[in-house]
Protein backbone atom coordinates (compact mmCIF):
# COMPACT_ATOMS: atom_id res chain seq x y z
CA UNK A 1 0.00 0.00 0.00
CA UNK A 2 1.22 3.40 -0.61
CA UNK A 3 1.75 6.03 2.20
CA UNK A 4 -0.87 8.19 1.54
CA UNK A 5 -3.52 9.18 4.76
CA UNK A 6 -7.17 9.26 4.37
CA UNK A 7 -8.42 12.38 4.69
CA UNK A 8 -12.70 12.54 5.42
CA UNK A 9 -14.41 15.27 4.25
CA UNK A 10 -18.22 15.24 5.14
CA UNK A 11 -20.52 16.11 2.20
CA UNK A 12 -24.19 14.66 1.54
CA UNK A 13 -24.92 11.67 0.24
CA UNK A 14 -25.93 12.80 -2.93
CA UNK A 15 -23.03 14.37 -3.42
CA UNK A 16 -20.72 11.55 -4.92
CA UNK A 17 -19.06 13.95 -7.43
CA UNK A 18 -16.36 14.91 -4.01
CA UNK A 19 -13.89 11.97 -3.96
CA UNK A 20 -12.39 11.26 -0.94
CA UNK A 21 -8.34 12.66 -1.19
CA UNK A 22 -7.65 9.17 -0.81
CA UNK A 23 -7.88 6.37 -3.40
CA UNK A 24 -6.53 2.52 -3.79
CA UNK A 25 -4.78 1.87 -7.26
CA UNK A 26 -6.24 -0.85 -9.20
CA UNK A 27 -3.47 -3.12 -7.67
CA UNK A 28 -4.16 -2.02 -4.31
CA UNK A 29 -8.10 -2.91 -4.39
CA UNK A 30 -7.27 -6.15 -5.65
CA UNK A 31 -5.37 -7.13 -3.26
CA UNK A 32 -8.23 -6.42 -0.55
CA UNK A 33 -10.35 -8.28 -2.63
CA UNK A 34 -8.27 -11.75 -2.39
CA UNK A 35 -7.56 -11.16 1.14
CA UNK A 36 -11.23 -10.31 2.14
CA UNK A 37 -13.41 -11.18 -0.40
CA UNK A 38 -15.62 -13.19 1.29
CA UNK A 39 -19.55 -12.53 0.20
CA UNK A 40 -20.99 -13.63 -3.27
CA UNK A 41 -20.70 -10.03 -4.41
CA UNK A 42 -17.30 -9.39 -3.80
CA UNK A 43 -15.73 -9.69 -7.22
CA UNK A 44 -19.05 -7.93 -8.47
CA UNK A 45 -18.05 -5.01 -6.86
CA UNK A 46 -15.55 -4.20 -9.67
CA UNK A 47 -18.65 -4.46 -12.08
CA UNK A 48 -18.37 -1.11 -14.49
CA UNK A 49 -20.33 1.93 -12.82
CA UNK A 50 -18.90 1.54 -9.26
CA UNK A 51 -17.34 3.98 -7.19
CA UNK A 52 -15.22 3.20 -4.19
CA UNK A 53 -14.91 4.56 -0.33
CA UNK A 54 -11.43 3.61 -0.10
CA UNK A 55 -9.45 3.87 3.96
CA UNK A 56 -5.91 2.83 4.07
CA UNK A 57 -4.70 -0.01 5.88
CA UNK A 58 -8.75 -0.69 6.34
CA UNK A 59 -10.20 -1.77 3.09
CA UNK A 60 -13.11 -0.28 1.20
CA UNK A 61 -16.94 0.17 0.50
CA UNK A 62 -18.28 -0.34 -3.58
CA UNK A 63 -21.39 1.68 -4.22
CA UNK A 64 -22.87 3.04 -7.15
CA UNK A 65 -25.11 6.43 -7.56
CA UNK A 66 -28.26 6.54 -8.78
CA UNK A 67 -31.67 8.68 -8.98
CA UNK A 68 -30.40 10.82 -6.25
CA UNK A 69 -28.90 8.46 -3.86
CA UNK A 70 -26.34 6.25 -3.04
CA UNK A 71 -27.05 2.04 -3.04
CA UNK A 72 -24.31 0.04 -1.45
CA UNK A 73 -23.43 -2.89 -3.05
CA UNK A 74 -23.05 -5.70 -0.42
CA UNK A 75 -20.65 -5.28 3.06
CA UNK A 76 -17.60 -4.12 3.19
CA UNK A 77 -14.49 -5.44 1.55
CA UNK A 78 -12.30 -5.45 4.96
CA UNK A 79 -11.13 -7.29 8.09
CA UNK A 80 -14.23 -8.52 9.85
CA UNK A 81 -12.77 -6.44 13.05
CA UNK A 82 -12.54 -3.47 11.16
CA UNK A 83 -16.09 -3.48 9.38
CA UNK A 84 -17.70 -1.27 12.24
CA UNK A 85 -14.94 1.07 11.62
CA UNK A 86 -15.02 1.32 7.62
CA UNK A 87 -18.93 1.61 8.30
CA UNK A 88 -18.41 4.59 10.50
CA UNK A 89 -16.51 6.63 8.46
CA UNK A 90 -18.75 6.19 5.05
CA UNK A 91 -21.83 6.85 7.19
CA UNK A 92 -20.40 10.10 8.20
CA UNK A 93 -19.91 11.06 4.19
CA UNK A 94 -23.32 9.13 3.10
CA UNK A 95 -25.03 9.03 6.25
CA UNK A 96 -28.32 8.06 3.94
CA UNK A 97 -26.68 5.33 1.80
CA UNK A 98 -28.68 2.61 1.00
CA UNK A 99 -26.85 -0.65 2.03
CA UNK A 100 -27.86 -3.35 -0.58
CA UNK A 101 -27.64 -7.19 0.07
CA UNK A 102 -25.45 -7.58 3.30
CA UNK A 103 -25.43 -9.89 5.82
CA UNK A 104 -26.97 -10.55 9.30
CA UNK A 105 -24.42 -9.38 11.33
CA UNK A 106 -24.00 -5.85 9.29
CA UNK A 107 -27.66 -5.41 8.80
CA UNK A 108 -27.88 -5.15 13.02
CA UNK A 109 -25.03 -3.23 13.20
CA UNK A 110 -26.31 -0.34 10.96
CA UNK A 111 -29.61 -0.56 12.82
CA UNK A 112 -28.52 -0.32 16.24
CA UNK A 113 -25.75 1.96 15.86
CA UNK A 114 -26.91 4.30 12.59
CA UNK A 115 -30.71 4.25 12.78
CA UNK A 116 -31.82 1.97 10.09
CA UNK A 117 -33.93 -0.18 9.28
CA UNK A 118 -32.90 -3.66 8.04
CA UNK A 119 -35.88 -5.90 6.02
CA UNK A 120 -35.22 -9.02 4.58
CA UNK A 121 -33.48 -8.81 1.11
CA UNK A 122 -34.34 -12.54 0.18
CA UNK A 123 -32.01 -15.16 0.90
CA UNK A 124 -28.22 -16.57 0.19
CA UNK A 125 -27.59 -19.97 -0.18
CA UNK A 126 -23.73 -21.69 -0.20
CA UNK A 127 -23.51 -25.91 -0.95
CA UNK A 128 -20.56 -27.31 0.49
CA UNK A 129 -18.94 -29.23 -1.87
CA UNK A 130 -17.56 -32.13 0.50
CA UNK A 131 -21.14 -33.03 1.04
CA UNK A 132 -22.38 -32.70 -2.30
CA UNK A 133 -22.99 -35.66 -4.08
CA UNK A 134 -25.54 -36.53 -7.09
CA UNK A 135 -26.92 -40.07 -5.50
CA UNK A 136 -30.28 -40.45 -3.76
CA UNK A 137 -33.41 -40.17 -5.02
CA UNK A 138 -33.87 -36.38 -4.59
CA UNK A 139 -31.20 -36.23 -7.13
CA UNK A 140 -33.11 -38.63 -9.83
CA UNK A 141 -34.07 -34.95 -11.83
CA UNK A 142 -30.87 -33.47 -12.02
CA UNK A 143 -29.55 -36.94 -13.26
CA UNK A 144 -31.83 -36.61 -16.16
CA UNK A 145 -30.28 -33.54 -17.45
CA UNK A 146 -27.31 -35.15 -17.09
CA UNK A 147 -28.16 -38.16 -19.30
CA UNK A 148 -30.04 -35.91 -21.47
CA UNK A 149 -27.09 -33.78 -22.41
CA UNK A 150 -25.56 -37.15 -23.43
CA UNK A 151 -28.18 -37.74 -25.35
CA UNK A 152 -28.73 -34.92 -27.45
CA UNK A 153 -24.64 -35.27 -28.27
CA UNK A 154 -24.15 -31.91 -26.05
CA UNK A 155 -21.10 -31.64 -24.44
CA UNK A 156 -19.80 -29.64 -21.65
CA UNK A 157 -15.85 -28.50 -21.03
CA UNK A 158 -13.85 -25.77 -18.89
CA UNK A 159 -12.40 -23.09 -21.47
CA UNK A 160 -11.16 -19.97 -21.77
CA UNK A 161 -12.66 -16.64 -22.03
CA UNK A 162 -13.74 -16.30 -25.53
CA UNK A 163 -12.55 -12.82 -25.57
CA UNK A 164 -14.82 -9.68 -27.27
CA UNK A 165 -14.48 -9.55 -30.46
CA UNK A 166 -13.60 -12.77 -33.24
CA UNK A 167 -16.56 -15.19 -34.53
CA UNK A 168 -16.51 -17.15 -30.91
CA UNK A 169 -17.96 -13.69 -28.98
CA UNK A 170 -20.15 -13.71 -31.90
CA UNK A 171 -21.71 -16.82 -31.44
CA UNK A 172 -21.81 -16.46 -27.73
CA UNK A 173 -23.37 -13.40 -27.74
CA UNK A 174 -26.20 -15.26 -29.91
CA UNK A 175 -26.46 -17.63 -27.67
CA UNK A 176 -27.08 -14.71 -25.06
CA UNK A 177 -29.47 -13.14 -26.86
CA UNK A 178 -31.10 -16.20 -27.69
CA UNK A 179 -31.55 -17.23 -24.10
CA UNK A 180 -32.66 -13.64 -22.53
CA UNK A 181 -35.61 -13.70 -25.30
CA UNK A 182 -36.79 -16.42 -23.10
CA UNK A 183 -36.69 -14.36 -20.25
CA UNK A 184 -39.28 -12.31 -18.09
CA UNK A 185 -35.99 -9.82 -17.87
CA UNK A 186 -34.77 -9.87 -21.48
CA UNK A 187 -31.76 -7.46 -20.69
CA UNK A 188 -28.99 -7.88 -19.33
CA UNK A 189 -28.77 -7.26 -15.20
CA UNK A 190 -26.07 -5.24 -13.35
CA UNK A 191 -25.07 -4.13 -9.82
CA UNK A 192 -26.73 -6.84 -7.79
CA UNK A 193 -26.03 -8.68 -10.66
CA UNK A 194 -22.63 -8.18 -12.30
CA UNK A 195 -22.73 -7.86 -16.45
CA UNK A 196 -21.20 -10.50 -18.43
CA UNK A 197 -18.61 -8.45 -19.88
CA UNK A 198 -15.87 -7.06 -17.64
CA UNK A 199 -12.61 -5.51 -17.60
CA UNK A 200 -11.13 -7.20 -14.47
CA UNK A 201 -11.61 -11.48 -14.80
CA UNK A 202 -8.56 -12.29 -13.24
CA UNK A 203 -9.73 -16.71 -11.88
CA UNK A 204 -13.39 -16.65 -13.41
CA UNK A 205 -14.05 -19.96 -14.86
CA UNK A 206 -16.23 -20.44 -18.27
CA UNK A 207 -17.75 -23.63 -18.55
CA UNK A 208 -19.68 -24.64 -22.22
CA UNK A 209 -21.82 -26.23 -23.41
CA UNK A 210 -21.40 -27.07 -26.83
CA UNK A 211 -23.95 -28.96 -29.73
CA UNK A 212 -22.33 -29.46 -33.01
CA UNK A 213 -19.58 -27.71 -31.85
CA UNK A 214 -21.74 -24.43 -31.38
CA UNK A 215 -21.99 -22.73 -28.00
CA UNK A 216 -25.65 -23.31 -25.97
CA UNK A 217 -25.62 -22.65 -23.23
CA UNK A 218 -22.29 -21.28 -20.09
CA UNK A 219 -21.75 -20.59 -16.80
CA UNK A 220 -19.46 -18.22 -15.61
CA UNK A 221 -18.08 -18.67 -12.47
CA UNK A 222 -16.54 -15.46 -9.89
CA UNK A 223 -14.41 -16.32 -7.32
CA UNK A 224 -14.83 -15.78 -3.43
CA UNK A 225 -11.56 -15.34 -1.85
CA UNK A 226 -9.74 -15.67 1.79
CA UNK A 227 -6.16 -15.30 2.76
CA UNK A 228 -5.24 -14.16 -0.44
CA UNK A 229 -6.52 -17.63 -1.81
CA UNK A 230 -9.55 -19.38 -3.73
CA UNK A 231 -11.91 -21.02 -1.20
CA UNK A 232 -15.03 -21.04 -3.60
CA UNK A 233 -17.29 -20.02 -6.55
CA UNK A 234 -20.26 -17.80 -7.17
CA UNK A 235 -22.09 -18.55 -10.68
CA UNK A 236 -22.80 -14.98 -11.06
CA UNK A 237 -23.91 -15.47 -15.28
CA UNK A 238 -25.26 -17.89 -17.27
CA UNK A 239 -27.25 -18.60 -20.79
CA UNK A 240 -28.50 -21.91 -21.66
CA UNK A 241 -30.51 -22.95 -24.73
CA UNK A 242 -34.10 -22.87 -24.66
CA UNK A 243 -34.61 -26.10 -26.65
CA UNK A 244 -33.03 -28.27 -23.65
CA UNK A 245 -36.46 -29.34 -22.09
CA UNK A 246 -35.02 -30.11 -18.47
CA UNK A 247 -32.71 -26.99 -18.17
CA UNK A 248 -29.10 -27.15 -19.47
CA UNK A 249 -27.97 -24.96 -17.04
CA UNK A 250 -28.30 -27.94 -14.52
CA UNK A 251 -26.14 -30.13 -16.88
CA UNK A 252 -23.40 -27.38 -17.11
CA UNK A 253 -23.73 -26.77 -13.22
CA UNK A 254 -23.20 -30.03 -11.87
CA UNK A 255 -20.15 -30.83 -14.23
CA UNK A 256 -18.47 -27.69 -13.05
CA UNK A 257 -19.06 -29.18 -9.15
CA UNK A 258 -18.37 -32.16 -9.66
CA UNK A 259 -14.71 -30.89 -10.94
CA UNK A 260 -14.57 -28.07 -7.76
CA UNK A 261 -15.68 -30.75 -5.37
CA UNK A 262 -12.32 -32.74 -6.97
CA UNK A 263 -10.41 -29.96 -6.47
CA UNK A 264 -11.14 -29.25 -2.91
CA UNK A 265 -13.38 -26.28 -3.33
CA UNK A 266 -15.26 -25.73 0.18
CA UNK A 267 -18.77 -24.27 -1.47
CA UNK A 268 -20.47 -22.99 -4.45
CA UNK A 269 -22.67 -19.95 -3.30
CA UNK A 270 -25.88 -19.76 -5.21
CA UNK A 271 -26.09 -15.88 -4.01
CA UNK A 272 -29.05 -13.94 -3.79
CA UNK A 273 -32.62 -15.54 -3.74
CA UNK A 274 -34.74 -12.34 -4.59
CA UNK A 275 -37.82 -11.77 -2.15
CA UNK A 276 -37.87 -15.02 -0.72
CA UNK A 277 -37.91 -13.90 2.70
CA UNK A 278 -38.27 -16.09 5.73
CA UNK A 279 -41.39 -15.60 8.12
CA UNK A 280 -39.64 -14.47 11.65
CA UNK A 281 -39.47 -10.68 11.32
CA UNK A 282 -36.44 -9.21 13.43
CA UNK A 283 -36.74 -6.71 15.63
CA UNK A 284 -35.65 -4.19 12.93
CA UNK A 285 -37.39 -4.76 10.06
CA UNK A 286 -39.97 -2.84 8.36
CA UNK A 287 -43.12 -4.71 8.67
CA UNK A 288 -43.95 -2.93 5.54
CA UNK A 289 -41.16 -4.22 3.47
CA UNK A 290 -41.48 -6.93 4.50
CA UNK A 291 -44.61 -7.87 3.40
CA UNK A 292 -43.56 -6.16 -0.05
CA UNK A 293 -41.21 -8.86 -0.48
CA UNK A 294 -43.68 -11.26 0.09
CA UNK A 295 -46.19 -9.53 -2.76
CA UNK A 296 -43.45 -9.85 -4.93
CA UNK A 297 -42.65 -13.07 -4.60
CA UNK A 298 -46.07 -14.63 -5.00
CA UNK A 299 -47.67 -12.03 -7.45
CA UNK A 300 -45.17 -10.31 -9.63
CA UNK A 301 -43.73 -13.00 -11.93
CA UNK A 302 -44.68 -10.80 -14.23
CA UNK A 303 -41.97 -8.52 -13.15
CA UNK A 304 -39.05 -10.98 -12.11
CA UNK A 305 -39.53 -14.78 -11.95
CA UNK A 306 -38.15 -14.74 -8.38
CA UNK A 307 -40.18 -18.61 -8.10
CA UNK A 308 -38.54 -19.76 -10.96
CA UNK A 309 -35.41 -18.59 -9.54
CA UNK A 310 -35.60 -20.09 -6.19
CA UNK A 311 -36.79 -23.63 -7.79
CA UNK A 312 -34.07 -23.80 -10.04
CA UNK A 313 -31.25 -22.96 -7.32
CA UNK A 314 -33.03 -24.57 -4.43
CA UNK A 315 -32.55 -27.85 -6.13
CA UNK A 316 -29.29 -28.25 -4.74
CA UNK A 317 -29.85 -27.61 -1.59
CA UNK A 318 -27.33 -25.93 0.69
CA UNK A 319 -27.25 -23.33 3.61
CA UNK A 320 -29.72 -20.94 3.54
CA UNK A 321 -29.35 -17.47 4.71
CA UNK A 322 -30.75 -14.26 5.32
CA UNK A 323 -29.57 -11.05 3.50
CA UNK A 324 -30.98 -7.30 4.55
CA UNK A 325 -31.76 -4.01 2.77
CA UNK A 326 -30.57 -1.23 4.96
CA UNK A 327 -32.56 2.04 4.63
CA UNK A 328 -34.03 5.74 6.62
CA UNK A 329 -37.65 5.30 6.20
CA UNK A 330 -39.75 3.10 7.16
CA UNK A 331 -41.57 2.95 3.67
CA UNK A 332 -38.59 3.31 1.37
CA UNK A 333 -40.76 2.78 -2.08
CA UNK A 334 -38.87 4.87 -4.39
CA UNK A 335 -35.70 3.26 -3.27
CA UNK A 336 -36.90 0.00 -3.85
CA UNK A 337 -38.01 1.14 -6.91
CA UNK A 338 -34.95 2.99 -7.79
CA UNK A 339 -32.83 -0.30 -7.02
CA UNK A 340 -34.93 -2.81 -9.36
CA UNK A 341 -34.35 0.41 -12.30
CA UNK A 342 -30.60 0.43 -11.90
CA UNK A 343 -30.40 -3.32 -12.11
CA UNK A 344 -32.03 -3.69 -15.02
CA UNK A 345 -35.15 -5.11 -13.68
CA UNK A 346 -37.61 -2.72 -14.64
Amino acid sequence: MNGKHFALSRVSSRSVAVDTAFSFSIAERIAYLKKFGTNCNAFASFQPGMKYFDVHDVGYVSYRYAFGMVYVLSDPICKKENTERLVALFAERFPNALWVQISPELAKHIAEKHGYYCSQLGTENKVPLSTWTMAGKERQSLRKTVNQAKTQGITIAEEGYIGTVGPAHDELMEASAAWLKTRVVKKELKFLVRPMEMDYRENCRYFYARKDGHVVGYVCFDPIYRDGKVIAYAPNVSRSWAGFKRGLWYSVMIHAMNIMKEEGVEYIDFGLFPARVEAGIDSFESPLVHSLMNFIYNKCGWLYSCKGLDFAKSRFDGKFTRTYYGHKSRWPLFSIFAILRSSGVI
